[in-house]
């Protein structure tokens, strides 16, 4: 990613912090090429009904749909070998959802970047750097959701009630969205005492 007005990249770019090496994307035909291989190293395989699809989790819920005879999707995850610092990655997952429909997608992207207790960290290189990586997943991550919402489709978002990422722009977006709705869940009645209330987006 180039940032710079200059057009040469800069030390300390986004994709230079990247731990897995990137896919080049020369060509309109390259990037369905890595689609395709990312569909088979991941599992993607003959299109089925898909009722639940998780990003940023690695398969909290895809892995009990099926007792609800509900139809798993992918579970994107670093774990599964999804990594969406990389741009191939986050089209992989935009045409993943293009492709099959998901009834609901389950968003928990990491929020470590935007925590109460990240606030006291602040103007670090270890906070710059979980601010781009954190920026970048949630631009991601509502555009999915937009998506949803614009195809008449479901979606959650969970972050900690008291994350700044409620004050973002993207998110506060996608909450103004005709049908969604915000959900401050108390999780004491889940037996964590002492963590914050988990505060979520839900479109009906």
């Amino acid at each position: 990613m180039d940032t710079s007005t200059g057009g040469e990249k800069r030390e300390g770019d986004f994709e230079d912090i990247q731990p897995h090496k990137q896919l080049q994307l020369s060509s309109l035909d390259k990037v369905h090429e890595e689609i395709q291989t990312l569909s088979l190293v991941c599992g993607i395989c003959e299109k089925k009904p898909v009722h639940i699809t998780e990003v940023f989790s690695p398969g909290s819920f895809t892995t009990r749909a099926s007792a609800f005879r509900l139809g798993p999707g992918v579970a994107m995850d670093l774990r599964t070998g999804w990594d969406f610092n990389l741009e191939s990655h986050r089209q992989a997952a935009f045409k993943y959802q293009e492709t099959y429909k998901p009834w609901i997608i389950i968003g928990s992207p990491k929020c470590s970047f935007a925590s109460t207790l990240q606030r006291l960290n602040r103007d670090t290189p270890e906070w710059r750097k979980a601010l781009r990586e954190g920026m970048q997943h949630l631009i991601f991550v509502c555009e999915l959701y937009r998506r949803q919402i614009e195809a008449g489709r479901k979606f959650l978002h969970e972050h900690p009630r008291y994350a700044a990422s409620w004050d973002l722009y993207m998110v506060k977006e996608i909450a103004a969205m005709e049908g969604v709705m915000v959900v401050d869940g108390d999780q004491c009645c889940f037996g964590q005492w002492g963590t914050d209330n988990i505060l979520s987006l839900i479109h009906i």
